[in-house]
């Protein structure tokens, strides 16, 4: 994805003393008078809007003047940006042409297969212009191809030249790129990859399927889009630092045995560790190397009676060097891994390595029949499945994170409702430098989401300086964001609205939220495959004919990266995985109605044991790590059933009881406000809600009252 500078720290005092306002929109100001707008705030801030309409009207004369040049820089940088991207392609089409192949495929990922990956092995970006987090491009003589999935498509249309096709993955008629490059490509004609940079299952299969149809796979070094990409790309060089032992609650010897364990089941001499989070847990050490992640590059080796890192040795201090001593653990050349693995090989060493999260290089280099064995990482079985101490790190870093949030959303509102100019990198500003303050801080956990109006349906909307919009009264703000603390990691997205919301807003958003609570509220069977609990989240927007291109949930490192699988919560109906107690996952569906507005509900969730059948078999359930009030204001209650408004009564109360004091204590007035109002119990006027009257039309009845059918109808 694009990995732009992340705003430092402001004084909540002054934030557009730093802030840039630029925006595309000015916000909308409330006009009529005093007796026409009363009773219309929810917050009972009208007479404060009303109070602040002249200064609004002065900023918004202020801010249009602006407005006009900020647009036609942002156009001519636009063509200018799809010219040089025009160039790029052409380039790299002389290059394809003076290798004699015919198509070249470059995707996201670096030699360790990392989501994202550091800022020098974005090529996938370079060549492309798109900044999503996932997508491959293909590139042939006449044709330029990037597949992406729905997460990304209003994005990449957005970011592609006009020169690229998009292919929506998971689409039906949208073929994957096995079965175009057979279906296009002739008998005799040669496909080039990366050998670093493709996992090595799916390039294994690839070049099965390509030789059955004649066409051949031929790995190609160095990478092609290096040859047209000069700028200085040198590899990150941050210092590594120790993750304490009271943070990870297992030392490195203890891990290396419980990998050591599995070897010996699996009947492997050596295990390759290629990814930076597995590295960075096994020997429980971290760093800056990818932004937003604090890992390492680096690569690992396991033997029986030994172990191995290939890093640069120029970012290892005296304490890290001390510490991977201390466990026998061998220092070599970054560079230098392929050669070991190939060196086991020829000694005839089993090899195991996740052929899914290693590259195809070391595939071709463990062997000729490739390596022995080729099973999920037992490192990141491992790391999925949290410890106490991990836990309770998870748990107080998300208890800060609340304090924090309360206090950037109660700083927005009070900025919004007053007729400040605030644009989505306020926002962002906003929430980071609330956070930056709450201790152990270290960085956020991924670049911002903050989307208002139509940007909130981008799923991976990142906000830039020339053209963000402005956060006004008139439509909702979909907030994705999270931290790395010391002790842990978060992720939590809010949908809020400054305004009056309308009754279609409140509708769409008690949808979201009766899917969050659908999946926060399962009992399930511990052997149940992941993919199966994905409908409980689903089916409260399935029963208005609506969906989300996303998965449902994602696996979160403690401490480590914000993205980990196992486990995952989706529709990839060939995971087979199940929960295990002691994961964390999030819980985060959604809905987005292109070009108007998108909503997103999201908490971390701690798997727990809740019961036992009488064979033993155990039964899970989920439990909220995330503690930040959910908008009361846009709930519609008369949709959510008894049961679901106990749950979010109940979440709200542990909410208030977890936060209060932490915000009494620092005398924060303001984000105190916010906080009791909007996890204050919410009580029903009447006994009537939706699940009512759609149990009595699934069941064939067809009787209802007037307001019945009328509510029914709004539905």
């Amino acid at each position: 994805m694009q990995l732009r500078a992340r705003p430092g720290p402001v004084l909540r005092t002054n934030l557009h003393a730093r802030a840039p306002r630029q925006v595309r929109q000015v916000p909308q100001i409330l006009w009529g008078s005093a007796r026409s707008i009363q009773g219309c705030c929810p917050w009972g801030l009208c007479g404060r809007v009303v109070a602040s309409i002249a200064c609004g009207l002065e900023s918004a004369k202020r801010s249009k003047s602006r407005l006009c040049s900020v647009q036609a820089v942002a156009v001519s940088n636009a063509a200018s940006r799809q010219e040089e991207l025009e160039t790029r392609l052409a380039q790299f089409r002389e290059e394809l042409i003076g290798r004699d192949i015919q198509a070249y495929i470059v995707p996201t990922d670096d030699a360790h297969m990392s989501e994202v990956p550091p800022d020098c092995f974005a090529r996938r970006k370079f060549l492309t212009g798109f900044s999503g987090s996932a997508g491959t491009a293909l590139v042939t003589r006449h044709e330029a191809k990037l597949w992406t999935d729905g997460r990304y498509f209003i994005q990449a249309k957005m970011e592609l030249s006009s020169s690229w096709q998009l292919m929506k993955s998971g689409i039906q008629g949208t073929p994957d790129i096995d079965d175009w490059l057979i279906q296009n490509l002739q008998k005799g004609d040669v496909v080039g990859i990366d050998p670093t940079v493709h996992a090595a299952l799916p390039a294994v299969e690839l070049q099965s399927k390509l030789q059955k149809a004649g066409i051949n796979l031929r790995s190609l070094q160095p990478n092609l889009v290096d040859q047209i990409w000069k700028a200085d790309r040198s590899r990150p060089t941050s210092q590594v630092r120790l993750h304490p032992q009271h943070y990870s609650g297992s030392d490195t010897g203890e891990k290396l045995a419980r990998v050591r364990e599995k070897m010996v089941e699996n009947e492997a001499d050596v295990f390759l560790v290629t990814a930076l989070d597995e590295v960075g847990y096994l020997f429980n050490i971290r760093g800056n190397d990818v932004r937003h992640t604090p890992v390492v590059l680096a690569f690992a080796l396991v033997d029986m009676d030994g172990a191995c890192i290939f890093i640069d040795e120029g970012k290892l201090t005296a304490e890290v060097r001390r510490h991977l001593e201390n466990y026998n653990i061998a220092i070599y050349p970054y560079t230098s891994f392929d050669e070991a693995v190939a060196e086991r090989a020829q000694r005839g060493k089993r090899v195991w390595m996740d052929t899914k999260r290693s590259n195809y290089s070391l595939f071709l280099a463990s062997g000729r029949e490739g390596p022995t064995v080729t099973k999920r990482s037992p490192v990141a079985e491992l790391q999925a499945r949290k410890n106490r101490a991990e836990i309770q790190g998870m748990v107080e870093a998300h208890r800060r994170d609340g304090a924090a949030l309360c206090s950037a959303f109660a700083q927005l509102e009070r900025m919004v409702n007053s007729g400040e100019l605030v644009t989505e990198i306020d926002v962002d500003r906003a929430v980071t430098a609330a956070r930056s303050t709450e201790f152990g801080y270290l960085d956020n956990s991924f670049d911002t989401i903050a989307g208002y109006g139509p940007n909130a349906a981008i799923i991976h909307y990142v906000a830039q300086a020339e053209s963000a919009s402005a956060v006004g009264t008139d439509s909702m703000l979909l907030l994705d964001s999270g931290a790395q603390y010391a002790d842990g990691t978060t992720d939590v997205t809010r949908t809020l609205k400054f305004g009056m919301p309308t009754h279609e807003e409140r509708m769409l958003f008690t949808r979201v939220l009766k899917a969050h609570i659908g999946l926060a509220t399962a009992t399930f069977p511990a052997d149940v495959p992941c993919f199966v609990l994905d409908a409980y989240a689903r089916r409260p927007l399935w029963e208005v004919a609506a969906d989300y291109r996303h998965g449902t949930g994602h696996g979160v490192g403690a401490a480590l990266a914000v993205h980990e699988i196992p486990p995952y919560i989706g529709q990839r109906f060939e995971n087979r995985d199940p929960l295990q107690a002691g994961m964390i996952v999030s819980n985060e569906p959604g809905l987005y109605l292109e070009g108007r507005f998108g909503i997103r509900i999201e908490n971390l969730m701690l798997v727990v044991k809740k019961a036992m059948d009488k064979d033993g078999r155990s039964y899970l359930g989920l439990r909220p790590i995330t503690v930040v009030p959910i908008q009361r204001n846009l709930i519609d209650t008369s949709l959510l059933s008894n049961a679901e408004l106990s749950y979010l009564n109940a979440y709200h109360k542990r909410v208030a009881d977890e936060l209060t004091p932490i915000l009494l204590k620092r005398g924060d007035a303001e984000a105190l406000q916010l906080l009791r109002r909007d996890t204050a119990e919410i009580q029903r006027a009447d006994s009537v809600c939706w699940d009512d009257i759609h149990a009595r039309e699934a069941a064939g009845a067809a009787v209802m009252d007037d307001s019945e059918n009328d509510r029914a109808r709004m539905v």
